[in-house]
């Protein structure tokens, strides 16, 4: 699952610019976790009326990559994956509404009250988080989290 690699840097003409370089690691893509979203009202207290809500996640780790920093040392650098934010009012069926243009380089993110008129039955919003990958690819769900629209009536 984890291995070593050591570098050598060589010129156009085969000339070593110096020894092999500390050993780099290098690892398999392991399993990746399932986002855990939790959330608390941002601003104000619950019965304020229409407030922003706070979303926050732990960063996963997506890969472990090896750069050349400015004093011409390898250094390794993690890099995490990215999350997109969905939204959904049960009982309103899927596809959930997306709440970023672009994937989340956060662990953290506020919406703004939304929607003033729900649909008839509606009870609660409810938001997943998905982490995706240095190419875009999306990875499972987290489970819903439901916010009660108590909270967020004008």
């Amino acid at each position: 699952d984890v291995g070593a690699l050591g570098v050598q840097v060589l010129t156009r003409f085969g000339l070593g610019l110096g020894p092999p370089s500390e050993a780099a690691r290098v690892e398999r893509v392991g399993a990746i976790p399932l986002p855990a979203l939790a959330w608390q009202w941002a601003g104000g207290s619950e019965g304020a009326g229409a407030r922003s809500v706070l979303f926050y996640w732990r960063l996963a780790r997506e890969r472990i990559v090896q750069v050349i920093g400015t004093d011409a040392q390898p250094h390794e650098r993690v890099q995490y994956y990215r999350a997109n934010l969905y939204r959904r009012v049960p009982p309103a069926p899927w596809p959930p509404l997306a709440l970023n243009d672009a994937p989340l380089e956060t662990n953290h993110w506020i919406v703004p009250p939304l929607q003033a008129e729900f649909p008839p039955g509606a009870t609660a919003e409810a938001y997943t988080l998905r982490f995706v990958d240095q190419f875009g690819n999306e990875r499972p769900a987290s489970p819903e989290a439901l916010l009660p629209l108590t909270g967020r009536r004008p």
